[in-house]
């Protein structure tokens, strides 16, 4: 059992580095509660060899009304996609509703692919990696400077 803590350990570890995570603690009207982020560069060659390279930041809140809200920023190429990944099925449609008035609302960065689903598995620094990559454009990596 103590081997198997240990390889746990060793295996947290070597996730670690390659994504930066933060608890935020905050309180909203009388309810305090801790944001999760997570925040990952991505890496890929293109097929002409070249680097390109972007951002992808999750943030993970678990809320009273509703349930584990995650979401997924992905800055790459100057174009934002946007992933929610709700537990709550009824917040998943409501907000699908109103993906066009989200869409208009962003006017920092032109606006890609924005998507809804269902958590099947909720992100944990253990299981991170292995879960964005699965999203389209992957995460590979972190390589921030302060």
């Amino acid at each position: 059992q103590q081997a198997r803590h240990i390889n746990a350990q060793v295996q947290l570890t070597g996730g670690l580095q390659q994504f930066s995570y933060f608890q935020i603690p905050f309180q909203f009207r009388e309810t305090r509660n801790t944001a999760e982020l997570y925040v990952f560069e991505n890496n890929r060659r293109s097929s002409e060899k070249k680097l390109s390279s972007g951002y992808t930041i999750l943030v993970a809140l678990d809320t009273r009304n509703m349930g584990r809200v995650e979401s997924v920023l992905r800055l790459s190429g100057g174009q934002l996609e946007v992933e929610f990944r709700l537990e709550d099925e009824q917040v998943c449609q409501y907000i699908s509703k109103h993906v066009g008035q989200l869409r208009d609302a962003i006017t920092a960065f032109p606006v890609g692919r924005i998507s809804v689903q269902t958590i099947q598995t909720p992100v944990t620094p253990q299981n991170a990696l292995s879960l964005l990559d699965r999203l389209p454009g992957g995460a590979v990596g972190i390589n921030i400077e302060i």
